[in-house]
């Protein structure tokens, strides 16, 4: 299936999810990837993984560029070598692709109860907190994780504490967009955040404000 859902923001940006549900022979096509892709692909033991994988290499190839334009830094943190930002997210057969001419970062999730089983590992927001026999208190707590899983993607700092250092504003599931706050070493770094769901995955992106 080719792409299902596409985001336009500012900062020129573009934001696709690829439901990966072809064979990998079919996703495989036109493709030219580097040796280094290879590696990775070659490496990959779930299937499902492999799939959106080669997933994202065709959202690539619809923006007209290549698998060899995808670079990475001594982190892992992809980039493009013309200049523009890239964030890259997969879940259960589903994957997303963001470019940007503003650093973005970009989370899906496949919506499921046992993140509740979880929640005091990354969550210390107060009105989740007073939410937890609401009907949509699975679907916001994904939110929250992917805000903060989406925000570790821009500033890429290592040691980060979701629970303690990323609080995310108070927000309803239909408002579609909140705020969040990073706090390191007595500083502040701001963020604009928006989310939506598509089928059963949530999908949240975040920028600097």
């Amino acid at each position: 299936m080719p792409i299902v859902a596409t985001f336009t923001q500012p900062f020129n940006t573009r934001i696709h999810i690829w439901h990966c549900i072809e064979p990998e022979n079919e996703l495989l096509k036109a493709l030219t990837l580097t040796d280094r892709s290879l590696s990775r692909l070659q490496q990959m033991k779930s299937e499902s993984h492999r799939m959106c994988f080669l997933a994202v290499r065709q959202i690539l190839l619809i923006e007209g560029f290549q698998d060899g334009d995808l670079i990475y830094d001594e982190n892992g943190k992809p980039s493009l070598k013309n200049g523009l930002y890239v964030s890259i997210s997969h879940s259960h057969l589903a994957a997303t692709l963001a470019i940007s001419e503003q650093p973005i970062g970009v989370d899906i999730e496949l919506i499921r109860d046992k993140i509740a089983n979880i929640d005091f590992k990354f969550s210390s927001e107060p009105f989740l907190l007073e939410r937890r026999l609401s009907p949509n208190y699975i679907s916001e707590l994904t939110v929250v994780w992917g805000v903060k899983e989406a925000l570790f993607k821009i500033v890429n700092q290592v040691g980060i504490s979701y629970k303690n250092d990323i609080l995310v504003s108070t927000f309803e599931i239909t408002d579609g967009q909140t705020k969040a706050v990073w706090t390191h070493l007595g500083l502040q770094r701001h963020f604009n955040v928006s989310f939506a769901q598509w089928d059963q995955w949530m999908l949240v992106w975040v920028f600097e404000i």
